[in-house]
């Protein structure tokens, strides 16, 4: 969790420069343990929905899913 709020701290903090000029990127990512059980379609379907979740509450999020709790940083 700490490795993906560094990498959105460090894009929101920089300036990109593109052929109209310099811009800004905003991230968002949703966060979540792959359970032994669950089947890895299951948990990307999960970890889509943790991601909208992160984009509906504001740019630059990140949205955990854990033991059905959502947390957002």
């Amino acid at each position: 969790m700490s490795d993906v709020e560094k990498i959105i701290s460090s894009v929101s903090d920089s300036i990109f420069a593109t052929s109209q000029g310099a811009t800004k990127i905003t991230l968002s990512a949703g966060f979540i343990v792959k359970l032994p059980a669950k089947s890895l379609k299951v948990s990307l379907h999960d970890a889509k929905k943790v991601m909208e979740k992160a984009k509906e509450s504001g740019g630059n999020r990140v949205a955990q899913l854990r033991e059905h709790v959502d947390v957002f940083r």
